[in-house]
């Protein structure tokens, strides 16, 4: 570097100068100390990794910037839908990480009861609580998660959902519901029936293996669960077809052993993704 005051070059690193210059009184063109500023801002501005582009961001429930790539947090590839905390009770010593309470027999206070003490023993078992339908009570007694229907959607609060920090996965059985389903911005898509079920009344013919690839390129990288006539036999095919996890009902309710069963469906779920 040229010392202005000598004409002789020094070995001086210019950054440290313009650290000085102010102490030591010295006139520099204005300009110049600008150019020094802003070498010292990159000097010490952070570089982010290579590794870690990030992809373009979402919103989760608490409104914070996460990215697209990010697995949601709570979504096992077993997923067990039970009609009360009883049953729920039964199949939660078997590993289950993820549940459905389907309660349609309560309301009022015993409906926020079953809620609260279903909430505590799922927090017990480290399982994920999902409340089905009654999105108001499950923000009453602080439950994270509920699964809406698409008559939900008419009536649900999905401004004060996310403001609660509950998290949000939608029924879908064809393309407007799917559209609509991801304006909504959930958190998990449901594709159902997969196969002929006695659970539920529907009007949808059943969807097949197929459908869950077509689905599962449509929402991209949100998980994807499939539901409907599910057995231990298909549970491979519809992991390999794209489902992140698989919603079953009667398969095991209908067993003799609930818990039994969810063991020998959370072992072939893990054959099948080894």
């Amino acid at each position: 570097m040229l010392n202005r005051s000598s004409g002789q070059t020094s070995n001086a690193n210019p950054l440290n100068l313009i650290r000085i210059m102010p102490a030591q009184g010295i006139d520099v063109p204005q300009a110049s100390s600008l150019a020094g500023t802003r070498a010292a801002q990159q000097h010490h501005r952070p570089v982010e990794p290579r590794s870690r582009r990030p992809c373009r961001p979402t919103r989760n429930r608490d409104m914070t910037t996460i990215d697209q790539a990010t697995p949601h947090p709570g979504l096992d590839a077993f997923y067990p839908l039970v009609a009360s905390t009883a049953a729920l009770a039964s199949v939660l010593p078997a590993g289950v990480r993820l549940a459905q309470l389907r309660i349609k027999d309560k309301q009022g206070q015993a409906l926020l009861d079953e809620l609260a003490q279903a909430r505590e023993l799922c927090a017990a078992a480290a399982c994920t609580l999902v409340v089905n339908d009654f999105w108001r009570e499950a923000i009453e007694t602080g439950c994270s998660y509920v699964h809406l229907g698409q008559e939900d959607l008419d009536t649900a609060d999905l401004a004060a959902l996310r403001t609660a920090g509950v998290r949000i996965g939608i029924s879908t059985h064809d393309e407007a519901e799917l559209a609509r389903a991801l304006a909504a911005e959930p958190d998990y898509i449901a594709l159902g029936p997969i196969f002929p079920t006695g659970s539920k009344q529907l009007h949808w013919a059943a969807q097949g293996i197929d459908r869950i690839r077509h689905w599962k390129r449509q929402i991209g990288s949100r998980p994807l669960v499939a539901i409907g006539g599910l057995t231990l036999e298909t549970a491979a095919p519809a992991l390999a077809a794209g489902a992140d996890s698989l919603a079953v009902i009667g398969d095991v309710m209908n067993h003799p052993d609930p818990a039994q069963r969810c063991r020998e469906w959370l072992a072939a779920i893990n054959a099948a993704q080894a």
